[in-house]
């Protein structure tokens, strides 16, 4: 007996209730979930569709875990993962995973979701703080003042947007691993 394939697994998964975050990552991408990580692009795409969906967590996609529970690892409902993904993360998705979860995504949710299209400021919200979860992961030291001056914020973030440093700074706030006040580092000149 062989080990199932992608497309098997996948289509397996669209029949669940929920996935967990990382398994809707994996499955995003085009790779089996609990497959070891081997490094690469495809983790790297994982990496980072996982950081900015933690980042976009209560503001534009939503967590179906039971908060009696909350050692559990977030879980999404497929339909409205596969939804937030292709809009805010398309160009990392696989193909197969774009085929076999649009049956997923709704007439009514399409419909829903085109009433109130998110401004170009909430997209740039999302995308600062998806980038700000995704660097403070890789530097968790970095204090809340030096990632929202961070280039790549303002490059990739909000590019289209003159978006202040105390806007980006109360976009990201939330998700800086250590929130210590106190005096800033001095830099080095």
């Amino acid at each position: 007996m062989s080990a199932p394939t992608y497309t098997e697994t996948l289509a397996l998964f669209v029949g669940l209730p929920s996935w967990t975050l990382r398994a809707a990552c994996d499955l995003a991408v085009g790779r089996l979930p609990g497959t070891p990580d081997t490094g690469g692009a495809h983790q790297e795409a994982v990496l980072l569709i996982r950081e900015v969906a933690l980042g976009c967590v209560g503001e534009g996609l939503s967590v179906v875990n039971d908060d009696e529970r909350p050692h559990l690892p977030l879980r999404v409902e497929p339909r409205q993962f596969a939804h937030w993904a292709s809009k805010y993360v398309p160009d990392l998705l696989h193909a197969d995973f774009l085929s076999h979860t649009e049956s997923l995504v709704d007439s009514n949710l399409i419909a829903e979701d085109e009433g109130r299209k998110p401004d170009s400021r909430q997209e740039a919200k999302y995308r600062c703080r998806g980038l700000a979860a995704y660097f403070w992961s890789l530097e968790p030291k970095v204090n809340i003042r030096e990632m929202a001056d961070r280039d790549e914020l303002r490059r990739f973030g909000c590019p289209e947007m003159d978006t202040t440093h105390s806007q980006r700074r109360r976009w990201i706030k939330n998700l800086a691993p250590s929130n210590k006040p106190g005096r800033p580092r001095k830099r080095e000149s």
